[in-house]
């Protein structure tokens, strides 16, 4: 009688160790397969904002001003992107942004210094052809530029 219980005993710790695998195996691939970001059903959230974009950009500096900007996706951060020329300020130095997909498609530049000159704002995504965005520009020298700016794509 002993014996059935013995290998009973080996069975079911058998069966349950290949079980914890399987579910441990099954918890690995998911968090391997797991998406960074919040892309929700739609995907990738910074799909639709990457491209060149044609601006029209109103600076109580500048006055209105119109210029290609290039948004690209971020390699590191998956919410970020890239905005070169931003500003005009060179194709070759970038501000940073972050999307978000929560409820509306909206931008944000985190206050941040290129060039030694500070940016910062928001806007939305009105549609897949057009962003709004409003920012200031500090350039350290007590000149604050507030704009407004229409991106179409």
């Amino acid at each position: 009688m002993k014996k059935k219980y013995w290998v009973f005993g080996l069975m079911l710790s058998t069966l349950v160790m290949f079980n914890s695998c399987e579910e441990d195996e099954e918890i690995e691939d998911q968090i391997a397969n797991a998406i960074p970001n919040d892309d929700g059903p739609e995907g990738d959230a910074r799909d639709k904002f990457v491209g060149d974009w044609t601006v029209t950009e109103n600076s109580t500096v500048h006055g209105e001003r119109n210029f290609i900007v290039n948004i690209s996706k971020d390699d590191q951060f998956p919410s970020q992107v890239n905005m070169s020329n931003f500003y005009l300020i060179g194709k070759s130095d970038t501000v940073v942004a972050t999307v978000s997909s929560i409820a509306v498609k909206t931008i944000t530049i985190q206050v941040q210094t290129v060039k030694d000159v500070q940016y910062g704002g928001d806007g939305e995504m009105e549609n897949d052809k057009r962003i709004k965005l409003n920012y200031i520009v500090e350039d350290g020298n007590a000149v604050k530029d507030t704009v407004t700016a229409t991106l179409i794509k």
